[in-house]
């Protein structure tokens, strides 16, 4: 899911921007960000399988034989991925270089999956006091297991030396939105349902899945058709100046779609001010889009919806409708 998150709702300059705080290439970056999605839960390797009967109940003899100082302290399943997450990339040859490197940045993304970030001590006397109360070191080999599993699949991505904080905010959104996505109950259901027989199997089947789930959650991006503007309207006639102005003068003003803005229209009642909103809406969707941005328009006239020029902007807004 995150893959498809990447190539198609993310703007061209997001994932840029993702690529230069990673100093690397998009397709190298796009791998990097699959990776910290595909580790993202990593730590519910861990006290977590406690957390439900049916879960304890299917964990082999060498799981429950080596549990660590599980259940001494509460550690939270994001948490526990955080200070997880430097022994499983290292399993995998990635260097922890310090404050600021990759390593360490996936691991803050991990720990930031539910919107809050933690801070984390990398000492390795102090990581593997933490490892313990994740497990004894069954718990551990598992993990790492894992990391190699999903850094199979997703073709072994290099990842960088360093990782820039804002690129490392971009990408936690993405794995924030990827793993809601997927999360829904009808879709977890579904899947479970129907499991694959083997991790590549269901890898591709996610993959398949992906583009429909991103569809029914509104999210998909939508490319708009501008007729012109009578047909768009429903008017006879040539545009007022007020509107002539937003069609003529708005895109060199935009210039590209590459920085955001504010338009005030200071026009007085009656003079088709609505109107005015859509247009721009529609055109700084075109300019943002080949600027390799995305746009976010909310026009909200004053009592818009008890006026009689409801009707006319929600016609409109019809017939401005998908490409």
């Amino acid at each position: 899911m995150a893959l498809h998150v990447w190539d198609v709702y993310l703007s061209a300059n997001q994932r840029r921007a993702i690529a230069a705080g990673l100093g690397c290439s998009l397709e190298q970056a796009r791998g990097v960000v699959a990776l910290c999605a595909g580790l993202h839960d990593i730590g519910k390797i861990s006290g977590f399988q406690f957390c439900s009967r049916h879960g304890k109940a299917h964990l082999s003899e060498a799981f429950l034989a080596d549990v660590g100082k599980i259940g001494v302290e509460r550690v939270g399943h994001d948490v526990a991925g955080m200070q997880a997450a430097s022994a499983v990339l290292e399993a995998l040859g990635f260097e922890d270089a310090g404050e600021g490197s990759a390593v360490r940045r996936i691991a803050e993304i991990i720990g930031g999956h539910h919107g809050r970030f933690h801070r984390n001590d990398y000492r390795r006397t102090v990581l593997w006091a933490v490892q313990e109360r994740l497990g004894g070191r069954t718990w551990a080999v598992q993990r790492g297991l894992h990391g190699q599993a999903v850094h199979r699949l997703l073709g072994e991505p290099k990842v960088p030396e360093a990782f820039g904080a804002g690129a490392a905010v971009l990408v936690t959104g993405v794995v924030i939105l990827a793993d809601w996505l997927v999360s829904q109950a009808d879709y977890v259901r579904g899947r479970q349902r129907a499991l694959e027989g083997s991790l590549e199997n269901h890898f591709r089947r996610s993959q398949a899945d992906a583009p429909a789930v991103l569809r029914e959650a509104g999210l998909e991006p939508v490319e708009l058709a501008y007729p012109g503007f009578s047909q768009s309207y429903g008017i006879d006639g040539d545009p007022n100046p007020l509107q002539r102005s937003v069609m003529d003068e708005l895109p060199a003003a935009a210039k590209g779609g590459r920085k955001g803005g504010i338009m005030l229209v200071t026009a007085a009642p009656g003079t088709a001010r609505a109107r005015p909103r859509w247009r721009r809406c529609g055109r700084c969707r075109r300019s943002s889009i080949r600027g390799g941005t995305t746009s976010c328009c909310r026009p909200w006239p004053p009592a818009i919806r008890c006026m009689a020029g409801w009707p006319p902007v929600c016609g409109g807004r019809q017939r401005t409708g998908p490409a």
